[in-house]
Parts: structure tokens; C-alpha cells; sequence
């Protein structure tokens, strides 16, 4: 789902080309029936059976985070015990304002958040573990629970990770039963 024609276009491109497990739906990721009530999701959604929602590179376009939190609701309220939701976001949590690269490096997101508020819809919103920890609280976060997006799932580079190599969070988290 996209509120971008554009984008849905490719995934409608993409369905009738390459999978009948994908298709495209125009929708408001806030606005959770533009999204469920449609023709293309229910012929992909088997009752009673779990489902994957992957919401990558999407959480960040919504400032408001209890809207936000109450749209991530009703799309998990519809998803059976065992579904499973994929989730990145863009951050800064965890570098150090100290070091002065690290605080070059954290201006610099906020620069690109501040430019797609003036330039692009939607904006960018930087958030860090304990906000992403509330955005998903009505889940049951998977091991390793929330971490930089190179760290997930990658035990030899969880050591040598800082912040600054990432920039970004990812997590799995379950539809509890």
C-alpha cells in the first residue's frame, strides 16, 4: 500500500508479471481501511492464516505518534495470533553528541528530516528505541527486540555496532495469541 500512484502502479505491474501473492493498493497508511477494505487485499489474505505486514521505510513518514500508534492497531487487530510485522525506522539513538563526527553525522539526519518536511510528502521523523518500543507495545517483539537494521538477525556484527553505522532501527514483532 501507497499513497504514491506511482509506487502502487509498479506493485500492480509487478502482480500481474511476477507473483499472485503481491499486488498494489493505493491507500492511507493512517486511514487503515483504504488498506483492508479493498478488493486486491482480501483475495491475498487467507482467513486464519498468518500473515507478514512488512512496514519498512514507513513509520517514519508519520509525525504523530499516537496516530500513528492507533493506525499500527487497527491493522493488527485484523491480522490472525502468529502474523508476523517487519518494521524499520530512521534514527539517531545511540550516537554520541560528544563525539564530534557523531554529531556532525546526527545534524546531518536532521537536516534530511527538515528538508523532506519542506520538500516532500510525507516528511521524515527521526525516533529512537523507547519511542519504537511504545509504537509496538501491543506486540511481542522477536529476538533480538529493536536494533540497528545491520545488527538484526547478524550476531557477528552486533559487537563491533555503533549507531552511526546503521542510522536506521529494524525489528520483528508478533501478533501475540
Amino acid at each position: 500500500m501507497d499513497i504514491d500512484p506511482l509506487s502502487v502502479a509498479y506493485a500492480e505491474i509487478a502482480a500481474n508479471t511476477e507473483s499472485t501473492t503481491v499486488d498494489g493498493v493505493r491507500g492511507d497508511l493512517l486511514n487503515p481501511g483504504t488498506f483492508w477494505g479493498t478488493e486486491q487485499t482480501q483475495s491475498l489474505l487467507d482467513a486464519g492464516t498468518p500473515t507478514c505486514l512488512i512496514m519498512t521505510g514507513v513509520l517514519d513518514t508519520i509525525a504523530d505518534t499516537p496516530a500513528l500508534v492507533d493506525a499500527l492497531t487497527r491493522y493488527t487487530e485484523r491480522l490472525v495470533p502468529g502474523s508476523l510485522i517487519i518494521v524499520s525506522h530512521a534514527s539517531i539513538d545511540g550516537l554520541n553528541p560528544d563525539d564530534p563526527a557523531q554529531a556532525t553525522l546526527a545534524s546531518h539526519m536532521r537536516a534530511v528530516c527538515e528538508f523532506y518536511r519542506h520538500t516532500h510528502t510525507p516528511a521524515r521523523v527521526l525516533r529512537t528505541t523507547a519511542q519504537l518500543t511504545q509504537i509496538l507495545d501491543r506486540l511481542t517483539l522477536l529476538e533480538p527486540g529493536i536494533v540497528p537494521t545491520r545488527a538484526w538477525n547478524n550476531p557477528d556484527t552486533r559487537a563491533d555496532l555503533t549507531a552511526a553505522t546503521s542510522l536506521c532501527l529494524a525489528a520483528v514483532a508478533e501478533v501475540p495469541v
